[in-house]
């Protein structure tokens, strides 16, 4: 047995790479894919690692990488074709990698590490080049000569240029090192999709608001600009076209941009970024990526809905001469208008249909199943599909409905029925003997969790369901006769963990450790809506994921490293004790890495396939015990394992899309096995369902309930026509029975109650009735004792926690209310930190009275600062102020007898100018807050009274309203008196107190508790009775009294006494009235007519005595009500003072944080003016170093030079001391020796090898190629020099021969080291330069940060000795007293006009800049929107025209469409047109015309009001005139009363007060004289004299921080 890959069917659709000319590479799990999409043919790299995250591929360099995922991570690096390992490199990532990339030429590697850094380092071989942190992760990298990383909002480009290092002390080496320099180009709310290079070396970078643009690569400058209706997705670039995948499902070519420097050789017409041609898809599909092939000859779209494609459409050649004629006959064709403007064309469409590799899901791979015994199978992820495993072919793809999720799947043997659960509880069953096209047959919701497990029974009769989130399985019958009909559910005693079918019966892993087995019900069981009856048998296991049976024993995986093998169940649940640990296993089958999750048996029990947490396969041979094992699904672990039908293939995923398909039988299955299953024809009769979304689906249960009331209520109209006759018979009996009970003597007689037939019944209802009475009492105590509880904590938390809770006030007629201030208790830490502050406080005032009496000086008098608008300038006037005083008060009188007298807090305030350390800023801090709680207690002080006041107030109230009701009751009205309002929150405690109106049920009372409270109201009436029974208290009263009680009851019932006419008195006239009744008459007349003439005065007089008591009680509340109103601004008052006390607290505690912001700051200058003096300081060093070293090569330049012409020298004098040799030999050596031999012009040398294999791996039509083949050449090594051979030496004297070769050796030695030196001498002053240039930024900004740390300084001397002082000025008022005749401004600061006008210009200056940032922010996204708008609209406007068509093309032709068609039918629709617009017209006329009479009403109706309205104010202020007139009368009636009230006592009093009232008269005439002529003396000085600045002090240096 081995395990060995049938296939992989999945993509994780991230970067794909181009390893050879047909081979594609990506990553599936643990393994790296090559795919050769010609022969469609897979191979992999299995990458031995936790997990891979990332891959990448170059196929100049047969190189692949891959980032490992886990622990300290590695990327590898492997060799195509042999896929051997060559390295790995620690790249810094802490957990993954998240990019990889190749450059061009693969001799480098880019490498992106993870969160939080993801740092970027270039590779060279094992050499790190750069390293950089990135801060954010990229969203893609890509690698020419340089790198281009784009990131959200921007996009950088990373350079890497050669740089030297001089090691210490030496001049004459050189280390070669790489620097880099990082550009940026921003995008501000824009984020890049994709970008690429150009030939020219120009960037193309699309974005995702439909942009286009073409940047040089120094990002400095944007050579063009292009916005279209859609996104450029991806592209790819050739030689004449930049090829794009749009969001609107179309591949176009557009023109590459050629720019304006360069040679166009389009003949001259701007065709840059047009498109070309365009070729439209069919399917709706994201291209992410657009790649060629290495050949270039196809290109491979990968999509993000999981589809890879091919089109066989190689790329364009570089611009040919007949090209360039062809591109003219297309010009031709254009119109003669275009000669002088763009070519405006429509791009060809391309008649080509895409190559489909694969269909892949794009979720995760949650279970699948064999099909039968064919090599098919059924997934689910984001939807239900069908695969040939052999081919790779996705056969068919069913989409989910609406927002359902497929969460489960099985199939039967035969392979033609599929089960499918979906995550709101619904089962859909398949047909799919027609594997391309499946029918659904019926789909049923059952419970409103998601399907976790759906399996058929090994008889294949049923179907059983369930869920992780339920203790019910469902089963189904699995019959088309029944149509798939539910059977109904078994309940377990706890959530199902997992489930699989064992013989007739089903295990059950449950979520309380128990495994339960049961036997299947019956295919012939009624549908029922109550559990069916099942008999289980149980056994206590370990926690786990995964159970499968075989050989009588269950198999657990999940709850540790090894599968746990235990017996089938057969304990009772009464047996087991589940609070201990669960028993042994009885056997362990060993797993070779760490957690197995999953585990499966094949279906001829033979195999056992394990799946492990950390994405290893391991299957075992249970007839032979040999195991194969494969690290496949990395660290997301293996999700699903399953095997096919006839257990030679089996089914694995994991969590991350991965689905790979193995064959058991140790070799691979070369073609495609169909099935041999022939179509059931009752399946195929069934009619299709249309499928429905999962909430829209009804419950099985209603629809059973629906079936079951139908079929019932006919058997229930039955049993109730019987029941009814029953009833009635019974009825008529019971009415006999109580006759006779009537007519029985009364001893006899049974009472209604008493009347029971059943007496045995009643007494065991009225027991029942007890006991769930009792019990319904115990559980309403507890939870009573709950809330009980729950209340005491929240009192504690809340109200027990304050020392004054929260009470409010109201007035009785006006709608004002006053809170009081909380008050929280303080905790013992901070009592004993206000101890120690106030004893620290009380020690500094006494050594401040010890310097003040031994005349010493303080620091600051704060005296001196006599200037009242200082906030905070005296202490000691906090001992005046009211509330304080009334706080001192209390304290006082709660002090006992002998207890030293405490120092209040506002005592120890600091003056503010003395405020000017942080230890007193801190000490001033907690001072201000115990000042605040002062004021607090103060008012509240006088909150508590006005408490008592009104509660005094309220019971004098109290007393009136019973006067006024007895008055009332005497004047026969209905009573109506003035209840003072009472808030909710008067009383804090209101609120914890129950009413019996907080109870919304009305309390049932037993016949027990009945008869108490009957019991306890008789007794209640017979105390009341035998009270009024004793009248000794009230006889005494109105002896007390002297009888006036009863006589003013006997005066005050004359209202209601009336007279008794006699009834002749109606009934005769006054004729038919005999004399004696005529004197009767008139004497009762005048007997009535003096009783209502008494009854009308009493009335009047009872009248005004409610007058007057309404009138007092009208009085008590104006007095209240205006003292609520004064104790209101005293809250206002006191909230102005507490909130400029916490005011001075924040600046305080801005000031202490300033101070030591400054501090800070100062220090970080420090060390930054540090680092930077020692950078400065090296950057010089090492330009001086690189200057001595340039001045050493050009010295040794200059060394070989000499050398040259001292070969020369030498030479020369060797040749003239030979005598044979004439002038002309002479000359003809020294030149052989200076310029070497003359050769013939020799044909151009060969390449060498490696040079051709290098230019054979460029292909012509990569637009790249003349570049890299350029920079092939120049790379080349030069010519040698000419050396002086044999037979250039014919007729020079032998003796001289080794000499001339020798000198020619060294002379060509020195001249080829001087080309060397020179281009190290210019590569190191390149190097000198950005050393320099690195020099100058660091020079400027050292300077910039000495300045900053020199202007931190001077602040920080200048604020160590600057007092903060909070003024109180108010806007446009003159804050120094005004003097009646002359002003004094000597103490007067003065700050000068320039000041704060500046100030406030630099707040406009700043405000202004903000407002045009926000301005330019809101018109970006006023225009982005629109964009998106029209975006909308058009594709809105898409969809009408296409539903437009469809309408048109569905339109049935009748006569009036064909006459419309032919023309004909216009001049009807004319005339209704101008019918119509008659109407409109009119219409328009008409409503102008009615507005215009609305707005004439209108205008009417406002004068009329506005006149209205002045004569309610002129009588308005009669009214009050009148008012005023009416109170000065009522008080000289007052005063008149009080006087004669007076003068009739005392006479001679009235004469006093009468004299005295005429003098104070006299005095106030006089007072009001003498004011008037000193207003007029002080007018008049005031208009002679101008303010005096005869005493102003010194100029100060900082007015306003002074």
């Amino acid at each position: 047995m081995s395990l060995e890959l049938q296939s992989c069917l999945s993509c994780n659709c991230g970067p794909v790479s181009t390893v050879d000319k047909e081979i594609i590479a990506y990553m599936a799990a643990n393994s790296v894919v090559l795919w050769n999409i010609s022969s469609n043919r897979k191979d992999f790299i299995w990458h031995e690692s936790l997990g891979i995250t990332t891959c990448a591929a170059s196929s100049r360099a047969n190189q692949i990488a891959v980032g490992e995922e886990g622990a300290n991570p590695c990327v590898a690096i492997y060799s195509w074709p042999y896929k051997s390992l060559l390295r790995k490199i620690h790249a810094g990532a802490a957990v993954m990698y998240t990019a990889l990339a190749f450059n061009k030429t693969g001799d480098q590697l880019i490498t992106v590490a993870d969160y939080p850094d993801y740092t970027l380092k270039v590779w060279e071989g094992d050499r790190e080049l750069v390293s950089l942190d990135l801060g954010r992760e990229p969203l893609k990298i890509m690698a020419h000569y340089s790198i281009l990383i784009l990131l959200k909002h921007e996009v950088k480009i990373l350079t890497i240029h050669n740089s030297y290092e001089l090691p210490s002390g030496i001049e004459e080496d050189l280390f070669e090192r790489n620097r880099y320099t990082l550009k940026t180009y921003s995008l501000a709310e824009i984020v890049p999709l994709d970008a690429t290079w150009d030939k020219y070396g120009n960037i193309y970078l699309s974005t995702n608001a439909g942009e286009l643009l073409v940047i040089k690569p120094n990002l400095k400058e944007t050579l063009a600009i292009v916005r279209y209706d859609f996104n450029i997705l991806s592209m790819v670039l050739t030689h004449r076209y930049l090829v794009i995948a749009t969001s609107e499902n179309k591949i176009q070519w557009l023109n590459i941009y050629i720019p304006k420097e360069e040679n166009d050789p389009r003949l001259g017409k701007n065709l840059n970024l047009k498109p070309h041609k365009e070729l439209p898809l069919e399917d709706p599909q994201d291209i992410i990526q657009l790649l060629y092939t290495g050949d270039m000859s196809k290109l491979v779209m990968i999509g993000a809905q999981g589809k890879i494609q091919v089109l066989h459409q190689p790329a364009e050649p570089g611009f040919e001469v007949e090209d360039e004629e062809e591109d003219k006959e297309e010009e031709d064709d254009l119109g003669e208008e275009d000669e002088d403007e763009e070519a405006v064309r429509k791009p060809k469409l391309i008649n080509a249909t895409p190559q489909v590799l694969g269909q892949f899901h794009i979720g995760c791979v949650k279970s699948v199943v064999g099909l039968g015994d064919s090599t098919q199978c059924a997934t689910i992820a984001e939807d239900f599909r069908i695969w040939e495993v052999v081919t790779g072919e996705n056969l068919m793809q069913y989409s989910s409905p609406g927002d359902s999720e497929y969460t489960s799947i099985d199939a039967n043997l035969a392979g033609n029925l599929v089960a499918i659960g979906s995550s709101l509880g619904a089962i859909r069953i398949f047909d799919v003997f027609s594997r391309m096209v499946p029918r659904l047959l019926i789909f049923h919701r059952l419970i409103n969790s998601p399907i976790t497990w759906v399996q058929f029974s090994p008889s294949q009769r049923l179907i059983a369901c369930s869920s992780n989130k339920s203790n019910q399985i469902y089963f189904i019958e699995a019959s088309i006769n029944s149509l798939f009909r539910v059977i109904g559910f078994i309940e377990l005693t706890s959530n199902i963990k997992t489930l699989t079918w064992y013989k007739k019966s089903i295990i059950a892993l449950l979520e309380n450790q128990l495994l339960v087995q049961f036997d299947e019900p019956r295919a012939d069981t009624p549908s029922s809506l109550t559990p069916i009856e099942a008999t289980f048998k149980y056994r206590h296991v370990a926690d786990g994921l995964s159970i499968g049976v075989n050989n009588n024993m269950v198999h657990l995986a999940g709850s540790s490293k090894d599968i746990l093998i235990y017996q089938l169940p057969e304990q009772n649940l009464n047996d087991i004790d589940l609070r201990k640990l669960p028993p042994d296993p009885n056997e362990i089958y060993p797993v070779q890495q760490i957690q197995a999750t999953v585990l499966s048996f094949s279906p001829d029990q033979r195999f056992l396939a394990a799946g492990c947490a950390d994405g290893l396969i391991q299957i075992g041979d249970l007839s032979t015990s040999d195991n194969d094992f494969r690290s496949v699904h990395g660290p997301s672990g293996v999700q699903c394992l399953s095997f096919s039908v006839d257990s030679s293939l089996l089914f694995s995923t994991g969590s991350e899309r991965d689905f790979f398909v193995w064959s058991i039988t140790g070799r691979v299955i070369d073609r495609p096995v169909a099935s041999t299953m022939v179509e059931d024809p009752q399946i195929d009769a069934l009619d299709n369902v249309d499928d429905k979304a999962d909430a829209e689906i009804q419950f099985f249960s209603e629809i059973l309930t629906e079936a079951k009331n139908k079929a019932e209520t006919k058997e229930v109209e039955k049993v109730k026509s019987k029941l009814k006759a029953r009833v009635q018979e019974i009825q008529d009996k019971l009415q006999a029975m109580l006759s006779v009970n009537e007519k029985c003597p009364e001893l006899e007689r049974l009472d209604r109650d008493e009347f029971v037939l059943d007496l045995a019944g009643k007494q065991k209802i009225e027991e029942e009735g007890k006991k769930a009475a009792q019990v319904l009492r115990e559980q309403a105590k507890k939870e009573n004792l709950a809330q009980e509880l729950l209340k005491e904590r929240i009192k504690m938390k809340t109200i027990d926690s304050m020392e004054v809770n929260s009470r409010v006030i109201s007035s009785m007629q006006r709608d004002q209310i006053v809170y009081n201030y909380t008050i929280r208790k303080l905790a013992l830490s901070e009592q004993s930190l206000f101890r120690k502050i106030k004893c620290y406080r009380m020690i500094e005032l006494r050594e401040a009275t010890l310097r003040k009496e031994k005349g010493l000086d303080e620091i600051i008098e704060y005296e001196n600062f006599a200037v009242d608008w200082i906030i905070g300038k005296k202490p000691e006037d906090w001992k005046n102020h009211p509330l304080l005083q009334a706080l001192e008060k209390k304290r006082a009188s709660s002090r006992k007898e002998g207890d030293p007298e405490q120092t209040n807090e506002w005592e120890l305030l600091y003056p503010a100018p003395l405020i000017y350390t942080p230890a007193r800023k801190r000490t001033q801090i907690y001072l201000l807050y115990m000042l605040c709680r002062a004021l607090k207690e103060g008012f509240n002080v006088e909150f508590e009274k006005l408490i008592q006041f009104k509660e005094k107030q309220v019971d004098l109230i109290e007393e009136k309203n019973q006067l006024i009701q007895e008055k009332q009751k005497e004047l026969n009205v209905a009573t109506n008196v003035f209840v003072p309002p009472v808030h909710l929150l008067e009383d804090p405690n209101e609120m914890l107190k129950i009413k019996d109106s907080d109870f919304t049920v009305e309390k049932y009372l037993t016949k027990e508790e009945r008869e108490a409270l009957e019991e306890k109201k008789r007794k209640e009436e017979e105390r009341l009775r035998l009270l009024n029974a004793d009248d000794s208290k009230k006889k005494a009263l109105n002896q007390m009294m002297y009888g006036t009680i009863e006589n003013k009851k006997n005066n005050y019932s004359k209202l209601t006494d009336n007279l008794q006419r006699e009834e002749w008195m109606d009934k005769l006239t006054l004729q038919e009235m005999t004399e004696e009744q005529r004197q009767k008459l008139k004497e009762f007349e005048e007997k009535d007519k003096k009783l209502q003439e008494e009854k009308d005065k009493l009335r009047k007089i009872i009248e005004g005595e409610l007058k007057k008591l309404q009138g007092e009680v009208n009085e008590i509340c104006k007095i209240f009500d205006q003292k609520v109103r004064e104790l209101f601004l005293l809250r206002l008052d006191t909230d102005y003072e507490i909130y400029q006390m916490e005011f001075m607290i924040a600046r305080l505690v801005r000031s202490i944080m300033a101070d030591m912001k400054r501090k800070v700051e100062l220090e970080e200058l420090r060390k930054e003016n540090g680092k930077l003096d020692e950078e400065v300081n090296k950057r010089k060093e090492e330009i001086n170093e690189f200057g001595h070293h340039i001045e050493f090569l050009q010295a040794k330049i200059k060394r070989c030079q000499d050398d040259s012409k001292a070969v020369d020298a030498h030479f020369k004098t060797i040749v003239e001391k030979e005598q044979n040799i004439n002038t002309h030999d002479q000359k003809k050596i020294k030149d052989l020796l200076k310029n070497g031999p003359e050769r013939k012009q020799q044909p151009k040398a060969p390449l060498s090898p490696d040079v051709e294999d290098l230019l054979a791996t460029l292909n012509a039509l990569d637009p790249f190629t003349p570049q890299e083949k350029e920079k092939i050449i120049s790379n080349l090594p030069l010519p040698q020099p000419k050396e002086i051979e044999d037979k250039d030496l014919v007729g020079i004297p032998e003796q001289i021969h080794e000499i001339l070769k020798n000198n020619r050796k060294k002379k060509l030695n020195y001249e080829k080291q001087i080309p060397q030196l020179q281009k190290h001498i210019k590569d190191v002053e390149v190097h000198k330069k950005w050393l320099e240039k690195k020099y100058q930024k660091s020079l400027e900004k050292s300077s910039r940060v000495r300045e900053e740390l020199q202007r931190k300084e001077d602040e920080n001397i200048k604020q160590r000795f600057n007092t903060e002082l909070l003024l109180k000025m108010k806007q446009a008022v003159v804050e120094v007293p005004q003097q009646p005749v002359v002003t004094d401004y000597a103490d007067a600061i003065l700050i000068y006009r320039d000041v704060v006008e500046s100030k406030n210009r630099r707040i406009r200056e700043i405000g202004n800049e903000k407002v045009k940032v926000l301005q330019e922010i809101a018109d970006f996204k006023i225009a982005l929107a629109k964009v998106k708008w029209r975006e909308e609209l058009l594709e809105l406007e898409t969809e009408d025209f296409k539903e437009s068509e469809g309408d048109l093309k569905m339109l049935r032709i009748d006569k009036r469409l064909q006459n419309i068609l032919a023309g004909r039918g216009l001049d009807e629709n004319q005339q209704m047109q101008e019918r119509i617009r008659n109407q409109i017209e009119h219409l328009n006329i008409n409503t102008e015309k009615r507005v215009k009479q609305i707005y004439e009403k209108k205008e009417i109706i406002v004068k009329s009001i506005m006149e209205l309205t002045r004569d309610n104010e002129v009588l308005e202020n009669e009214v009050s005139e009148m008012e005023k007139q009416e109170e000065n009368r009522e008080q000289l009636l007052k005063l008149r009363a009080t006087i004669s009230d007076q003068a009739r006592d005392d006479p001679a009093g009235k004469f006093r007060q009468i004299s005295e009232r005429r003098r104070m008269m006299d005095k106030i005439e006089q007072y009001r004289e003498e004011i008037e002529f000193l207003n007029d003396e002080l007018d008049r000085l005031r208009a002679k004299t101008f303010p005096s600045f005869a005493h102003l002090q010194a100029h100060v240096d900082f007015p306003d921080e002074y």
